[in-house]
C-alpha cells in the first residue's frame, strides 16, 4: 500500500500517465502531441521493481528500476516509441507522439 506522501506526488502530476502495475502498462498504447510529458507511475509498492526502456529507432530517456514513484520523458519527436520493462518479460507498451493539431 503507498503512503500519504507518494499519493500526493501521484496526484500531482499533469499530462498524460501510464501506470506500472502487476506486469502490466496501462494504456499500453498512448498517442501524445510533440513536446508533450508522459510520466509514467510505479504502483506496485516496497515488493516490486519496474523500469522503463526504450526498444527501437526511436529512443527517449528511460528509467532505472524503480519500486514505488514515477518517471517522466519529454517526446519532442513525431513516431512511435515503443518501451519495455526489462525485468518482466512480456510487459511493453509505446508512446505515439503526433504533431499538435
Amino acid at each position: 500500500m503507498l503512503g500519504t506522501a507518494a499519493m500526493a506526488a501521484f496526484a500531482a502530476v499533469a499530462g498524460p500517465t501510464v501506470d506500472a502495475k502487476d506486469i502490466d502498462f496501462s494504456p499500453g498504447r498512448l498517442t501524445v502531441d510533440r513536446g508533450e510529458v508522459v510520466t509514467w507511475r510505479f504502483l506496485d509498492g516496497p515488493f516490486t521493481e519496474h523500469n522503463v526502456r526504450p526498444r527501437g529507432r526511436l529512443r527517449f530517456k528511460g528509467s532505472q528500476a524503480k519500486r514505488a514513484g514515477t518517471h517522466s520523458a519529454r517526446f519532442t519527436r513525431p513516431g512511435t516509441y515503443d518501451y519495455v520493462c526489462t525485468i518482466h518479460l512480456g510487459m511493453k507498451g509505446k508512446v505515439i507522439v503526433r504533431q499538435p493539431r
